[in-house]
């Protein structure tokens, strides 16, 4: 009694059978269907049409192909000189395509920024941009070549100024000193000529004069005495405004005396060499013209050992000055 009829078992085979077969073969076409139309497999789409080959794990591949969809569209096309290629060299990145050639530093390993530079460059290689009026466009530069910003003013040009400066000087001068009685004042004036040749805010000075002779009375005999300056010096120099400058030097000071007095039946001149100090404050007044500069000046010397006058038969009768004060005025040529 628990047997089942033949004719019932026979009868349900066929029917299980097609059922399982119907199953799979719906499973099998949606498979099919769905992979004709994904686009990614599809053989006339964009994404197959890039062939991207990457060397590495930074960046993946199919985030270069997204990024490279995301900058040509359907206008993707095979490349003509071999297939692009993205290198991965740790802390940068290599990008061939197209005979070019780039590379880029990365040392974060920012993966999404690499596939989408590498995308860039690859589909400036593929599809080169085309010159407009025989020019480039601006936006079409190359990732490998970067840009320089153009000046905000083309017509103002900032230059550092120049390190080394040289002047040339020439100036009227005029000097004074007590008399060795104490009056009257001796004066004498003349000329100068200088140089000056310095770096940044510092100088050396070189300079020489000559004055008119001056005539100082001992009692009955005068003295006639005439000056040859020269002088050496260290000069620092401060812009206090941009058209006023003060420059300070220090420095010795040499000068060729001659010395002869008058009022005797025998005279016999001299000459000597007084050596001292010397100090100067010049201000350097607006330019006349960019290599022209007018400037006034102050200067004193001091000569700690004067010379005796000694005159025969009457013996001692007076030295020369210790202590000269002067002023000049001229015109300084060169540099500033």
């Amino acid at each position: 009694q628990d047997r089942v009829p033949e004719n019932i078992h026979h009868a349900a085979r066929p029917k299980c059978w097609y059922r399982w077969i119907a199953v799979n073969i719906g499973a099998i076409g949606l498979l099919l269907v769905g992979v004709v139309t994904d686009p990614q497999y599809a053989p006339d789409s964009p994404a197959a049409a890039l062939s991207v080959e990457v060397i590495g794990e930074c960046p993946r591949r199919d985030a270069i192909v997204a990024a490279l969809l995301s900058v040509v569209g359907k206008d993707a096309s095979s490349p003509r000189q071999g297939t692009p290629r993205v290198s991965d060299l740790g802390d940068r990145f290599e990008v061939e395509a197209s005979g070019q050639k780039g590379q880029y530093p990365d040392a974060a390993r920012d993966c999404v920024e690499r596939a989408r530079v590498a995308a860039v460059f690859i589909a400036l290689a593929l599809n080169p941009p085309m010159p407009q009026s025989g020019g480039v466009p601006r936006d079409a530069a190359s990732p490998s070549s970067p840009t320089k910003e153009a000046p905000s003013d083309p017509l103002v040009e900032v230059t550092p100024p120049a390190p080394w400066w040289a002047l040339l000087a020439i100036a009227a001068r005029i000097d004074g000193a007590s008399s060795a009685n104490g009056f009257p004042t001796d004066v004498a004036i003349g000329g100068e000529v200088r140089g000056t040749v310095g770096r940044r805010s510092w100088g050396i000075l070189t300079g020489a004069g000559v004055l008119t002779p001056t005539t100082s009375a001992f009692g009955s005999i005068s003295v006639r005495q005439q000056r040859y300056p020269f002088n050496l010096a260290v000069v620092a120099r401060r812009r206090v405004s941009p058209s006023l400058e003060v420059a300070v030097d220090f420095g010795v000071s040499l000068v060729v005396l001659t010395l002869r007095a008058e009022g005797l039946e025998r005279v016999d001149p001299a000459t000597r060499l007084a050596t001292g100090a010397r100090l100067s404050f010049e201000l350097r007044l607006p330019a006349l013209t960019p290599s022209v500069l007018p400037f006034v000046a102050l200067h004193g010397e001091f000569f700690p050992r004067p010379f005796l006058l000694d005159v025969d038969p009457l013996g001692e009768i007076g030295k020369t000055n210790r202590f000269w004060l002067g002023a000049s005025a001229g015109l300084s040529l060169g540099g500033r």
